[in-house]
């Protein structure tokens, strides 16, 4: 113990030196009298309950409480300063600019005990120290209690010079109590001066009405941003003052409350991010023309898209449902009448004949070819089983060659997009049942139902090994087209149209070259590496408080519920085959939920502390806040950057004004068009990957950014790391370089927008979820339409909110304003 400090209602402080700890700190202990009072010792632990719940730069912080000789003391944090009454004394009053500095830290102070659910209630002068920096720190939490349900004499408890009307009439307590007590602070503190020279505190109904006289009778030149402030505080009517005391620090002048924090080398807490920013709305003509240029870029962009997809020069003119048909059909006109148990079927596109002729033409017309190949590049499959179709795959997701054909009495057909017969294949019975004399098949109807003429085919020795048993081929020629066909006993069991010039697998060995395993390796080294690291720092957050749980468990949970949505969405119809893949789906789906959950509470500290205007409207929408202005704003403000991002991206479209050949036609978006469900799946899975992409683009820059101090330098070699990755520089420069310049400017949206703003762009940019058609006639238009209604429904909700409170578009429009 080394001396007395002072002395109060609530007891005595001294200060004294903590052995264990080493350093100084501060005893508060009860007089004796209230130790021997229940309700007063009640009191002294609500303080320390209170304030153990708030820990700030600006709230003076308690350590422990203890009992020593039958006397209860509190442990609490040493302040080596004056309290500000006694300043105020001694100078008068502060500088403006100063006064402004000790504000903004009051704000910030009084608004984290807010976030703790903890109401002050004695807010004054003397509860204000201010230590050797000049920094002020809010004590004497005797008083503390909760934000709700104060109310009768424990409200009057305090000091009643600085209370509230409400308060000194025993009313409900609430945030704008304390707000009122530091209006009072404040204009001390600017005009060294108390708001009421004389109060009635006998006469509640003057309370309601007095109004304090104006800061710059005390003070000329005082500016008037801060009157109105400390006025606003001290309104009589509660509902009057600022909604809480980060927004009377955004009503003070100049300065960022983030900015500040990070200057300070302070961690902003999730909340202190929510606040900053200000309102963010944006003027009419702002938001009318970002929300034109998004609906016009969208109109663009679904005419390009159009003009070069896959199906542009492959049309698909027949629906899944008629397609389906087809199929069965065959298959019965084929000798396979029986209903199948399960049955899966699905678009996809071979990219082998694609890539023959890239390799082979550069002509501006080159892709004018696909559509006489025979076979089409483009394909629609269908398979039927016995049994219910399981895949194996780790996403549980059917496929042509998923589960694969082991079982007997499974059925694969292939059609082009018109309908056509290309390939067939059967599982006989393992027991196979004699054979009808002289019974073959009908080969005349299997030419008619691709599409082919037999008699124009010459018969030629059979090349290609049927991919089960057989007893009986035969194959046929012309030009550039083969058909290859099958039977066993009597029945057909393969037939398929090749392209002539198809390069058979030998079976022959393919080992792995060196360089191959070791990049395998070296992708498994880094994975486990990060989750590893990621689970490291995870843990170290947590312990030391840092980490938001509530939110990364909101996202998680998220997370898996869309994943589980979308998985049940494209599950097959059959229950046993459901039932099959659900809990594999289930468990990968949690397994990545835990993963984003760990990686959340890894990064988000971090881009917390060094980008945390990155994270304000991220904050806004994790708290519900989903008609702030903000977030109208970079909805927007996304929407256009996704729009500039897919133009980059198209760029190499322009190669044939340059007399140089198109890039290859876009063939993504086939699984949407397996039926509504499947499209619903497409577009529900849009937001994780929104979300998932920008956060792995934050975990690279975040590293750069440790590694490297400067931001400049950061953001330079992480392009520099994830470019240097791009396939396409081997194979074309100009869409490599075209992803560069994406890959600029989506660091740009990140570093300026935030992230939230950078979702919306990545959303933006899977606009082609499905394939896109110009065309009303086409079957699969209403699937276009529904993905470009939703984007532009997206910017037209981001341009009503952004605008706020602000005047309507159609009175800006009629008043000129």
């Amino acid at each position: 113990m080394v001396g007395l400090l002072g002395r109060g209602g609530m007891g005595e402080v001294y200060r004294a030196d903590d052995l264990k700890l080493g350093q100084p700190v501060a005893l508060k202990f009860l007089p004796r009298d209230v130790e021997r009072d229940p309700e007063r010792l009640e009191r002294f632990l609500t303080e320390v309950r209170m304030s153990l719940k708030v820990t700030h730069p600006n709230v003076c912080r308690v350590f422990d409480i203890a009992q020593a000789d039958g006397r209860h003391f509190l442990s609490m944090e040493y302040v080596d300063g004056e309290d500000l009454a006694s300043l105020l004394r001694r100078i008068g009053r502060l500088p403006e600019d100063k006064a402004v500095e000790i504000g903004r830290q009051l704000c910030a102070g009084l608004q984290e005990a807010h976030d703790g659910g903890v109401l002050h209630r004695d807010l004054k002068p003397h509860n204000v120290m201010l230590d050797g920096r000049g920094r002020a720190k809010i004590t004497d939490f005797g008083l503390a209690g909760a934000t709700e349900g104060i109310a009768g004499a424990e409200a009057r408890a305090g000091t009643p010079a600085y209370m509230a009307p409400e308060q000194l009439a025993g009313g409900a307590l609430t945030r704008q109590t304390d707000i009122y007590a530091l209006g009072l602070v404040l204009y001390e503190l600017f005009t060294g001066k108390r708001a009421f020279e004389t109060r009635n505190l006998n006469d509640p109904a003057s309370l309601t009405t007095s109004t304090p006289t104006n800061p710059s009778a005390h003070l000329a030149g005082l500016d008037p941003v801060i009157e109105r402030a400390i006025l606003r505080c001290l309104d009589p009517d509660p509902a009057r003052r600022p909604a809480s005391a980060s927004a009377l620090a955004d009503a003070l002048p100049g300065g960022d409350p983030l900015a500040m924090a990070v200057a300070a080398g302070e961690t902003p807490s999730p909340e202190m991010v929510a606040r900053a920013g200000g309102v963010g709305s944006v003027r009419p003509l702002l938001a009318v023309a970002c929300l034109v240029a998004i609906l016009a870029g969208l109109g663009g962009l679904w005419a390009l898209g159009a003009r070069t997809s896959l199906f542009h020069y492959v049309p698909l003119p027949l629906s899944p449902a008629e397609l389906k048909v087809v199929a069965r059909t065959s298959l019965a006109s084929l000798g396979y009448p029986t209903p199948p148990v399960d049955l899966a079927y699905g678009y996809g596109w071979d990219p082998a004949p694609v890539n023959a002729i890239e390799a082979r033409s550069t002509s501006r017309d080159r892709w004018n070819e696909l559509s006489t190949l025979v076979p089409s590049p483009a394909y629609f499959w269908y398979r039927e089983s016995p049994v219910p179709l399981v895949p194996m795959n780790i996403m549980g997701r059917t496929a042509s060659f998923d589960p694969p054909m082991d079982r007997a009495g499974m059925l694969f057909v292939r059609l082009d997009p018109s309908g056509h017969l290309w390939l067939f294949r059967a599982n006989p019975p393992e027991l196979a049942a004699a054979a009808e004399a002289g019974r073959e098949p009908d080969w005349n109807a299997l030419f008619s139902a691709a599409g082919l003429e037999v008699a124009s085919f010459e018969r030629t020795e059979p090349q290609w090994t049927p991919p089960g048993p057989s007893d009986a081929q035969h194959a046929w020629v012309k030009g550039g087209v083969r058909v290859e066909a099958a039977a066993f006993k009597g029945r057909l069991v393969w037939f398929e149209v090749m392209s002539a010039s198809r390069v058979a697998d030998t079976g022959e060995p393919v080992p792995q070259t060196f360089g191959q395993v070791a990049r395998q390796i070296a992708q498994f080294a880094l994975l486990v590496a990060i989750t590893l690291f990621a689970a490291f720092v995870a843990r170290r957050n947590l312990r030391l408080g840092r980490g938001d749980t509530r939110d990364a468990s909101r996202l998680a949970l998220l997370f898996l519920i869309v994943s589980t949505v979308v998985d049940l969405l494209r599950t097959s119809s059959s229950t046993a085959a459901f039932l099959g893949v659900f809990p594999q789906n289930l468990a990968l789906n949690l397994f990545l939920a835990a993963w984003l959950w760990i990686g959340y509470l890894a990064i988000e500290p971090y881009v917390r502390r060094l980008w945390p205007q990155a994270l304000v409207t991220w904050r806004r929408v994790l708290e519900g806040r989903w008609r702030d202005p903000r977030v109208g704003r970079d909805l927007l403000f996304g929407g256009v950057g996704g729009i500039l991002a897919n133009a980059i991206i198209s760029l190499p479209h322009a190669a044939t004004w340059f007399s140089l050949p198109p890039p290859t036609p876009a063939g993504g978006g086939l699984v949407a068009l397996g039926g509504v469900n499947h499209l619903m799946a497409a577009l529900i899975s849009i937001p994780p990957v929104a979300f998932i992409v920008p956060v792995g683009i934050l975990l690279v820059l975040l590293i750069a950014r440790l590694i490297f101090k400067r931001p400049w330098l950061a953001y330079l070699v992480a392009i520099a790391v994830v470019a240097l990755n791009f396939r396409a520089w081997a194979q074309d420069p100009f869409l490599a370089s075209s992803q560069v310049l994406t890959l600029v400017l989506v660091t740009v949206i990140l570093t300026r927008l935030g992230l939230f703003a950078l979702m919306v762009t990545i959303a933006f940019l899977s606009w082609d979820v499905v394939p896109l058609t110009v065309d009303p006639a086409s079957w699969y238009f209403p699937y276009s339409l529904m993905s470009m209604l939703l984007f532009a429904a997206l910017a037209v909700y981001g341009c009503v909110i952004a605008l706020g409170n602000r005047l309507s578009f159609k009175d800006w429009v009629l008043d000129g304003e």
